[in-house]
């Protein structure tokens, strides 16, 4: 009978792999800060209690230009934890998932990234994942990397609220056009990770390796924004401040850490596996605001 570990299960992501895995009636722990990934004593005194058969890590180090202050964090939680919890994972005999990053590529390609695209992180957050993605997939015996990109949804901050935040406080709102990428939705993310684990059905073998997911299709950020910005003001949206969204570069709109402007992921080795594509972002947004306006339970946050 499957039994779910989910760590970083406070966070954006961890909150809507709970909600999953509720949905599919699937028995569950969550855990965030009560047990630190770094700390790899606690990581296993926590697991001699349970007969875990899944572990999923969502949990992260995320700011991406905190890390160029605080690298040595950031390697302790998304290389060294994610090490601990593979480590964790073979001892349990579990099938373990650990979440990653478009973030693993320079962004100088001109083609959507396959899983075997040679990995150039240009910054230390991205670096840290990088080390992440090698450790985890050494040491777990049965490991699953899942990457993605431009993540966003219910309970925490992320790339939507942080442009509704900048919508409310100003009346025009500059936005980058030359980085693309492929938002993804926490729910979608959620659940194709359940049902990549294998967690749909108890006689399904889980997937094993690196995977891409991400909802489609590529846009700009500067794109990406106008549609939030659409989407706000014609949900009457009163905190929208913002009358219009103006495009610049990258050069205009600098940053601590270096972005890529091309992080397109590709999906087809996912859609093979799961039998279906991503469903576009424009949707998946939809359904996000509906979840802020309370008309869907799904966005409600568990301790």
């Amino acid at each position: 009978m499957n039994n779910v570990w989910v760590l970083g299960a406070s966070g954006l992501l961890g909150q809507a792999v709970r909600a999953e895995l509720m949905r599919a009636k699937i028995a569950f722990v969550g855990t965030s800060r009560n047990v630190d990934v770094t700390d790899r004593t606690s990581l296993f005194r926590f697991s001699e209690a349970q007969r875990f058969s899944h572990i999923i890590n969502c949990a992260a180090f995320t700011n991406v230009d905190g890390a160029e202050a605080q690298e040595k964090l950031a390697f302790a939680i998304n290389a060294d934890g994610a090490k601990n919890v593979a480590l964790v994972a073979s001892h349990l005999g579990a099938t373990a998932v650990h979440v990653s990053t478009d973030f693993a590529f320079d962004g100088w390609s001109s083609e959507p990234y396959r899983e075997d695209a040679e990995m150039r992180p240009l910054g230390a957050y991205a670096r840290s994942k990088v080390a992440g993605e090698e450790a985890f997939l050494e040491h777990a015996a049965r490991a699953i990397v899942v990457r993605t990109s431009w993540l966003f949804g219910s309970g925490a901050q992320n790339v939507v609220t942080r442009m509704l935040s900048a919508m409310a406080e100003r009346d025009e709102v500059a936005m980058v056009a030359d980085q693309v990428s492929r938002p993804t939705y926490a729910n979608d993310l959620a659940a194709a990770i359940v049902s990549l684990a294998g967690l749909r059905d108890d006689r399904a073998q889980s997937a094993t390796g690196r995977y891409h997911f991400a909802n489609s299709p590529a846009v700009s950020r500067y794109e990406f924004a106008r549609a939030i910005f659409q989407k706000a003001r014609a949900r009457g949206n009163m905190s929208i401040r913002c009358r219009a969204i103006r495009a610049v570069s990258s050069n205009e709109f600098p940053t601590l850490a270096q972005r890529p402007k091309y992080s397109v992921l590709d999906t087809t080795k996912i859609e093979r596996a799961l039998g279906a594509a991503p469903r576009h972002w424009s949707n998946a947004l939809d359904d996000y605001f509906d979840a802020l306006n309370g008309e869907d339970g799904v966005s409600a946050t568990y301790d």
